[in-house]
Parts: C-alpha cells; structure tokens; sequence
C-alpha cells in the first residue's frame, strides 16, 4: 500500500485510492510503511521511469526508489525482468537491489543509493585525467566480467547509468534494458543509440561483445565529456555507427588509442572480452602502480612496522620503464668495481653474448677474450647495503663505457665496450639499469657513438655497426622519449638511413630498420622527422631483399619448423619491419589530401610494385606453411613448391632414430581429372591434425598435438599426379622433376616439425598479409595520379595472382581496390593490358553460382557486387573489352546472374545488351546465342516490362548480322508467347505500350521469317488490335491533345503485316480487327489526324473484304 503525506502536518492517508497533489513537489509519499520519497528529489530520468532520492525507515539510511508508471498498455513483463536480474546479482560493481513494490498507478524497485551521482554528471562538471577514466574504466569492466559470467549482458553501458559512491567507486546501474543472452532476438533494438554498437542498431543480433562497444563510447565520453557523434543527430549517428570503420577517436595515450580500437572492432567475434580487456596495458597499468613496491624491499615484512620516514630516507626510484629481458641469469655476488675504468680486462668477466647482439652473428677471434675469473663468485643484489646508491654507482661504470664508444677506438675496443655495457644491463636490477641509463644520458650525449656509423673502415667491415646498432636497439626500450627526439636531432636517422642500401648484409640491414622502428613507434614527432630525413625511399629500400636462387620470387622462402624470429628468416623480418613503419607513415596522414600526398610519394620510388611482390611471396608461404602442417590439401604446382614442401615432407623417412611402423602415414597422389571435391571431404573426416577453420586454437593446442604419442599420424592428400602416363614413359619420366610417384611413404616423427612454431608464422604472416591489403585499399582510394601508379601491369599482374590463395574475405578487399581503380577512366587502358578481365570474370564465376546457398547473405554477395561494379566500369562502353570477357565465358555466367534475379540487375544487363548493340565481333554474338544470352532476354520480357525498349534493340542488333540472323529467328520464332503476352491488355499496358510496338515493328521489317510465324499466331494479332483499341479509348477520353500519331501509324504498319492476305484469320479475329480499326478511323476523324485515315482505309477495306469471303 502506498501512503502519501503533505508536509508539514504528520497526517497520511490510509486510503489506497488516495491520490496525491501533482502540484505539490514536496509531498512525501510513503510506500508500504517501509520507504518514503519526494518528488522534488529527483535523480535522473529515463525512457522506462524517474528515480528519486528516497528514505528507508527501518535502517534510517537513504535509498534510491525508481518509480515506474504503469499504463493499460504496458505488460508488467518488462518491469519483472529488471527485477530478477538485480535480484539474482551480487557484486561489489553492481548496484544492489533492495526491494519493490506496485500500486495500481506506479511500479517501485527500491535499490541501493548512491551519492556522488553518475559519471556523466560529474564529466560535464570537471575534467578528468586519463589514469582517473582508466581506474573507472577498469571497475566497470569488473562489473561487466561479473553480469556476463552470469549469463546477462547489460545492452545500455553509458555515463548515466555508472554511479560513483563516496568512496569514488563505480557501480553499474539501470537494467531497464538487460536480458538474459537465451532470450534476446536478433529484432530486439535496446540502448542509446550514440553508445549503441553496429550489431544492435543493423539488428544482425547482440551479444556481450556489444557491451564492450559501449565501454569504448563510455570511454570517450568521459575522456571527452561528450559520446562519439554526439554533434550528429540520432539517425545520422546511427548511419555512422553502422558504416564508419570505428568512431573517431579523441586525443590520448597510445594505450588508451589501442584501447579503444579493441573496444571498436567492427566484427563483435573479433572484440575482446571484459575479462580480456582487463589484462590491456591501459588498465592493468593502475592496478600495477598502485601494488608496486620497491624491489628492493622484502614484500614479506612490509607490514604496518615499516615507517614512511624510513621509505623517503631510501635511494628514490626513476620513472619505470619497459622491462627487458635479462641476458644472463646471475646467482652470484656483484662486484661493480669491477666495471670501473682502469681495472684490466683479465679482472673483467668479458663475455659477448650473441643471442642479445644479434642473430646470426659471430665475432672475429681476435676479438673474443675468455674469462680468467670464472670461478669468482658475485654478491646478490639483494646483499648490497642500501645506504649504497646502486643506480648512481652503475650510472658511473655506464658513463664510462659510453665514453669509449666513439669513431677514435679501435674496433676492438668498441666491441668489447659493447659487450660490457650488455653484460652490466644482464646483471643490474632492471629498473635500476633504466634509471641509471636515463641519468646517463641526460648529462652526455650520444653523438659520438652515432659518428662510428660515418666511419668508412667500419662501413666496409660491417661488424662495429652492426654490434654499435644492436646495443642502441637494446638501450631504446629503456630511454624516455626526450632522449629519444635528441637522437633525432643529432642527425641518427640520416646516418641509419643510408644503411637500408641491398649491398649491406641483411644482419645489419635488420639492425637498421629495427632502430629506425624502436626510434618510431609510439612517437608522432619522431616519426616525421624520419619521413623528412628521405624515410619514405628508405622503407621501399628494406622492401628489397638478395637476390635467391629462386628467380620467380621476390623475397626469400620462408624457413620451415622455424620460427620467423630466426635467424633463417632475417630478410623476411626486416621487411615486417618496414611495412610496420609504412603503416606508421600512412597512418599518420590525417586528411584525404595529406594521404594522397605520401601515396604519390611512395609510387614514385615503386612501393606499389614491390609491395604487390611481397604480398604474393607472404601468400604462397602462408599456403606452404598449412600445407605443411596437414592444414590445407597440397596442391602441387610448381617444381618450387615439390622442393620446398614435398622434400621436407619426405625428409622424415631418412629419421633413424624412430622405427615403428605405426608411426607411416601416407600421401595420396589424386590425379588432375579425379574429383577432387569428393577426396578433400574424404581427407578432411580422416585427418589427425586441426582444421584451419579453427581460428581459435590456441598455440597450446598446437604444442601438444606436436609432443603427442610418438604412433600420431597424419595423411597429405596431393592435386596434380598424373596417374594415366604410360608405362613405357616411366623410365623417360625418373629423372623429370615435376613427376611425382602415386603412393609415397612418410614417416612421421614429432621432434621433426614444431609445429607451434609453424602455428606462429601462420599468425605473422596472416597479420601482415591484411595489413598489406589495407594499404592497397588505402592506395586504391587516392587521386588519379595513384590510380595510374597502381594501374602498374606487373601490380595488377601479382594481385590476381594472389587470388587462389586468398580467403573470400581477403579477396573482397583487393577485388574493392581494383574496383576503384576501375571507375577511372585514366586507368582502363592499362588495367586491360594486364590479365585482369580474365580473372574478374574467373572470380564472377565461382560466386554467380552460389545463388542456392543465399549468396546475399554471405561475404560472396560482397565479391559479387565488387566483381559486377569493376566489369561494368571497365567494359560497357568498349566493344574490345566486352569481345574479351565473352572469350572467358562471361556471357553465360551474367545470363544466369539475371535469370537468378541477383543484385545489380541493371549493371548485369547493360552488359549484355552492350554486346548485342554494340560494334562488338561477330564471335561474341555467336556466343549470345549459344550462352543463354537470348534467354537471358526473353526472361526479362517476361518479368521486367521496364527493359522492353532495350531487349527489342539488342534483338534488332543482332538481326542485323546476316552471320546469325537464322539463328536469332528461329529463337524468336520459339518465344512468341513472350510477344502475346506483351500486347495482352492490363492496367500496365499503357506504360511500356510506347516502347514495345515500335521495338516489335522493328522486328517484323527486318525479317519475312518471324512476320511469316507471327501471321500464323492468332492470339498475337487478336491482342495487338485489343491493345491498340485500349490506346484509343484512353486517349478519346482525354482533353489533353496527346499526339499518338507515332504509335498510331506503328500500330497500323504492324497490322497491315499481319492481317492482308492472312489466310489464318478465323471470323472471331477478323471482328477484333473491324471494330478496333474502326474505333482508330473514328477517333482520328475527331482528331483530325489526316494521315492516319489515310493508312486505316485500305486496311479496314482489306479486313472488311476478307471477313466478308469468310
């Protein structure tokens, strides 16, 4: 029972039906003796009711009552889902339901109150630094991991509905709109549309992946103070949402930056969960700051004994930087004075550690020097008295050796000064080497090491700057950006730079461009400084890799049951590195015309060739790789191929160190003309290994599938062998490269392939295939000129090259690209001198087809609309273009797109249309006939009376042509009922009448044969004079002079074709025929139209005379 009482009298009504003054804001009203409330104290509003600031009596402690009016209308279902789901969540980020209660006019849940307000409130109040919305952030996804484990997503994250308490935590609040993730249909629209993700407002169905869509809105909005689009107007907002790549993001960190892109991953699958996002480094930062202790006190005794006056007497900590990871494990005592000048080497443990500097990497001998003190044992940092100044002692010792680094050492000494700088960085304490590396560097300058890379004996040696270039890669991770943009200024990268030349060893080519990115990479100012010291041509320089013995590819093969990190694949990872920078570059290109600017700059110096090279060599090692692993069916193609996959294949049996016949499997050779469909299937149920549909198999997966038993098999299933050679050639054939035998034995031996390794380079190189396919689509978006650059043959060639490799959706992207360039005109030359055509209409025919398993709803729809747009550009107006897409079997394929009634119907037939009416070879219109391309036309008659016009032109084009005209009659001739269908008369008649009489008087002029069929068709005559009387009694009771004089005088040709002298006339025809003439004479003589009378006399005298000899 809900009571109310007016202040100040104590008086209440017990009367249930009492209603209270809508006038008097203060009133209390008091709900089941327990909670009170005024209207006055209003805490927000909301599209499912109002909350207010209320009083719970029994525990004297405000609370916070949502009031819900309840209307006829309104089911209570709605309300009683709110309920139980706040009744059933527990949770320190979750506001905590109290009770409720109904009356007959309202509907009360009574939730824990909330002082502070929401975080939208105090966002438009105060500013709020980013570690301030980072902390938030984090508790908000705390609450969100909770509710989503529980099996609920909350579908309206906002600033609104996050409360903050005293304390200055948030809580998650109004589940006005949550549901259980069983019950929510993919209809179900609920949110606030500028926080709203992609999927809830397309209604392709949420999920909780839509809550973390809502967490990046949340994010800007308190960075901001505002939503993303929140200028916009909701339904432009929501069209944005929908289309844009990902909301535009504010200024911030790069953590917060990459944050947000996680958030605003277009693809739900593809967003990471709460519990995910809550291991990122923007949030895990705060969590990490606030329990960090100093490393070099025992966490065990640091308890409510340990005095903060002792703390402040203690060596301050520098800002903390990335850790490294520690070159050598040390158990030991450290004596540092052992690093100090002066002490001779054979007091040095001198060690030069080649997995730090360097893959692949050896020193000379002379160079090297062996430990006399190996047996000296090191105290533990943990032992030094911390009175000692640890960070200024290994600042000295550090500030010594980068004394001796400079052009006037020897070489020896420069590598000697290297290793002992990355022998001390190993065995300091990492925070404490950062600190001293920092103080370091703010009192000395490292322009004397950069002078060793001028060097010219070290230039031609190699060695010292490759070492020199290795430690800087070291020490980079642990400068703070303003050292950083000294080195920079100081001339580093005109002097890294000239080292991305092809003549320089790979080793310190890779040194070079993983400076250049270490300089770089979260580093705006940096980043343009490099692209004004030439960095452009230097990054399509590292694209350039030696020359291999392998002449068709352009980068080396990639190593197998390697990692990429290894020294094997060196030149593949410098080039990562360069596409890396390439991303960086374009990325940080803001405005259209700024982008244009560095595109043209990179096609000047040939990016887009090498680059396309690159992404068909990336390609062919991605398939290799899966081919290798059992992922995909080998398909042999090439003598490379066989001697890469096939010999490491077969390599297995030359294992002696396993003899048990269960661990053979074998490779089935499956000739060319087999069905190779039916056998993929077949191999597919029977193999051991993981599809490579699984996307989210872990690299976990991968290890212990490769550690497994040692009797784990698997079986190859090769394309290609040639199974019906003659016997007497075999002996011709043994020494054939390219011939392979029927049955191959394979002894499979785990310890043979790593196949997490081989798991990893799928990932890499999948990576770096789509990052080169955003670049092309960003290339392909440019101006002209780039269009033109792009329109490369040996570009083109490589890209649809590419195609039989890629995925659908990775082929819709390149084919999106070309498409661009297709809609310029500039560009259609040089596109057509590529093979281009051929492989639009290859990839037009193996989606055309797929019609029967919804093409529309399937990324196919996309390739489809791409292939049709890029077709279309490029040859509806080119009779050579159009003879050539026939030659690859177009014709047929945009027959049966039609027929099928799939999209970019007009596209499609412009095409069709153009190779009738088009000066287009007499080979190409043989091909219409043969193709179904009549069909095509005679469906659209059928279906579409809009085309008439068209298809009565193109059957006209080609009566024309004397090569096919037989052929073109008789086709006619079988689909007369198409015509008397036509002329039939309906309420449409009148609007296609114009267009169809003139295009079927044309027919009967140019051939005796179809006006011969067309006499002998009675239904056709009887709804031409039916069709033509409708015309007249249309127009006779018009006022509007509507001159019909044209289709008139057509009207009458065509029947004065068809009724003379038609000895097939029967009487019912021939009274059709008088009285529609007669009708035409009458309204003629009323319109004065005396040419027409002149041409219906003679006629209707024929028509009356033959129906008088009947």
């Amino acid at each position: 029972m809900t009571k109310r009482k007016n202040q100040p009298s104590n008086n209440t009504s017990s009367d249930p039906n009492h209603h209270h003054d809508p006038t008097n804001p203060n009133e209390i009203i008091i709900i089941d003796n327990k909670y009170q409330f005024r209207k006055s104290d209003t805490l927000g509003r909301g599209g499912y009711g109002v909350v207010y600031k209320g009083f719970r009596s029994s525990f004297g402690d405000m609370v916070a009552i949502k009031e819900i009016p309840l209307k006829k209308h309104q089911a209570l279902k709605d309300i009683q889902n709110e309920i139980n789901l706040l009744s059933k969540l527990d949770h320190e980020r979750i506001v905590k339901y109290i009770d409720h209660h109904s009356t007959n006019q309202a509907f009360y849940i009574i939730m824990e109150y909330l002082e502070n307000g929401s975080l939208a409130s105090l966002v438009k109040k105060y500013k709020v630094t980013e570690d301030v919305v980072s902390s938030y952030i984090k508790q908000v996804l705390e609450g969100l991991v909770y509710l989503h484990k529980q099996g609920f997503i909350h579908r309206d994250i906002k600033g609104d509905n996050v409360l903050l308490t005293r304390g200055g935590a948030v809580k998650l609040a109004d589940f006005g709109v949550s549901a259980s993730l069983s019950l929510i249909r993919k209809e179900d629209v609920s949110g606030t549309p500028h926080w709203m993700a992609p999927e809830a407002i397309s209604q392709s169905g949420v999920s909780e992946k839509s809550d973390i869509w809502s967490v990046g809105c949340l994010t800007i909005e308190l960075l901001t103070g505002f939503p993303p689009y929140y200028t916009e107007n909701i339904y432009r907002a929501m069209f944005r949402i929908v289309n844009d790549d990902h909301p535009p993001i504010p200024s911030c960190s790069s953590a917060a930056e990459d944050f947000l892109m996680l958030c605003f991953k277009k693809e739900p699958k593809f967003r990471p969960t709460a519990q995910t996002l809550l291991s990122h480094p923007w949030i895990a930062k705060k969590q990490e700051k606030e329990n960090q202790v100093p490393s070099f006190i025992n966490r065990s005794s640091f308890d409510s004994d340990f005095s903060f006056d002792s703390w402040s007497s203690l060596p301050s900590k520098e800002k903390k930087m990335p850790t490294m990871k520690t070159v050598t494990e040390v158990n030991g005592k450290v004596n540092l004075e052992k690093f100090k000048e002066g002490s001779s080497d054979d007091d040095i443990d001198f060690e030069i550690n080649t997995s730090t500097l360097g893959d692949g990497l050896e020193l000379k001998p002379h160079l090297l020097k062996s430990e006399s003190n190996s047996s000296q044992t090191f105290e533990s940092w943990d032992d030094i008295d911390f009175k000692v100044d640890k960070v200024a002692e290994i600042q000295t010792i550090l500030d010594e050796h980068i004394s001796k680094l400079s052009p006037n050492h020897s070489p020896d000494e420069i590598l000697k000064t290297c290793a002992d700088i990355s022998k001390l960085k190993s065995l300091a304490d990492n925070d404490d080497f950062i600190a001293a590396l920092n103080r370091t560097l703010s009192k000395r300058s490292l322009i004397s090491v950069l002078q060793i890379l001028d060097k010219t004996e070290f230039l031609e040696e190699e060695t010292v700057i490759t070492y020199i270039l290795q430690l800087l890669n070291e020490l980079l991770s642990m400068i703070e950006p303003q050292y950083k943009e000294q080195l920079c200024l100081i001339g580093a990268f005109p002097k890294v730079t000239k080292l991305s030349s092809n003549s320089f060893s790979a080793q310190l080519r890779y040194e070079s461009i993983r400076f250049l990115h270490s300089m770089c990479i979260e580093n705006k100012t940096n980043l343009r400084m490099f692209i004004a010291s030439e960095g452009v041509k230097t990054l399509v320089k590292f694209l350039n890799t030696k020359k291999t013995q392998d002449t068709t590819r352009f980068l080396p093969k990639l190593a197998f049951s390697s990692s990429i990190d290894s020294s094997d694949n060196i030149q593949i990872k410098t080039v990562f590195q360069s596409i890396d920078l390439i991303e960086m570059v374009l990325k940080l290109q803001t405005s259209q015309t700024d982008r244009n600017d560095f595109c043209r700059l990179f096609s000047m110096h040939d990016f887009l060739g090498k680059i396309a090279a690159v992404f068909t060599n990336f390609l062919e090692d991605f398939r290799d790789v899966e081919t290798f692993l059992g992922i995909a069916p080998l398909s042999i193609t090439s003598p490379s191929f066989k001697t890469v996959v096939l010999s490491k294949q077969l390599a297995f049996l030359k294992s002696e160190d396993n003899d048990d016949e269960n661990a053979f499997s074998t490779v089935k050779v499956i000739p060319k003309n087999q069905n190779t469909d039916h056998n993929v299937k077949k191999e597919q149920q029977t193999t051991t290994l993981s599809s490579s549909d699984d996307e989210d198999s872990s690299d976990d997966d991968w290890d212990s599938s490769s550690s497994s038993s040692d009797d784990m098999k698997f079986s190859t299933v090769i394309y290609g062998g040639d199974e019906d050679k003659d016997s007497s050639s075999d002996d011709d054939d043994e020494d054939d490269n390219n011939s392979l035998p029927t049955t191959v034995i394979i002894k499979q031996n785990s310890k043979n392939v790593n196949f997490s390794e081989e798991r990893k380079n799928l990932n890499l190189l999948k990576t770096y295939i789509d990052k080169i396919i955003s670049m092309l689509l960003m290339f392909s978006d440019g101006d002209s000129e780039i269009h033109v650059a792009f329109s490369n043959k040996t570009v083109i060639d490589n890209l649809v090259a590419s195609f039989k490799y890629l995925s659908d959706s990775q082929k819709s992207q390149v084919i999106t690209s070309l498409r661009f360039l297709a809609f310029n005109t500039n560009t259609h030359e040089l596109l057509t001198s590529t093979n281009i055509l051929n492989a639009l209409v290859k990839e037009f025919s193996l989606v055309v087809y797929r019609s029967d398993v919804k093409v529309l709803e399937s990324v196919n729809s996309k390739i489809y609309n791409q292939v049709v747009n890029s077709l279309y550009s490029l040859c509806v107006f080119n009779e050579q273009r159009l003879d050539e897409i026939s030659l690859h079997g177009c014709i047929e394929l945009l027959s049966h797109a039609v027929m099928s009634q799939l999209p970019l119907k007009e596209m499609v037939l412009r095409l069709l249309f153009g190779m009738a009416v088009r000066n287009c070879s007499n080979e190409t219109k043989k091909r219409l006939l043969e193709e179904n391309g009549l069909e095509a036309y005679f469906f659209i008659l059928r279906h579409d009376k809009a085309w008439v016009a068209d298809v009565f032109s193109a059957l006209s084009s080609l009566l024309y042509n004397e090569f096919i005209k037989y052929d073109v009659e008789n086709s006619i001739s079988n689909h007369l009922d198409i015509f008397v269908q036509l002329f039939e008369v309906s309420k449409d008649l009148l609007l296609t009448i114009e267009s169809t009489v003139p295009g079927f008087v044309t027919l009967l002029k140019l051939s005796d044969n179809i006006t011969s069929v067309c006499k002998q068709n009675l239904d056709l005559i009887t709804n031409l004079c039916q069709s033509l009387s409708a015309v007249v009694q249309n127009y006779s009771s018009l006022d509007e002079d509507t001159d019909l004089s044209p289709l008139l005088r057509n009207f009458l040709y065509s029947l004065s074709l068809l009724l003379p002298e038609n000895s097939a006339l029967t009487q019912t025809v021939t009274d059709i025929a008088s009285r529609s003439l007669s009708e035409l004479l009458e309204y003629a003589q009323h319109k004065n139209l005396y040419v027409i009378q002149e041409q219906i006399t003679p006629l209707l005298k024929s028509v009356k005379t033959q129906k008088k000899r009947e």
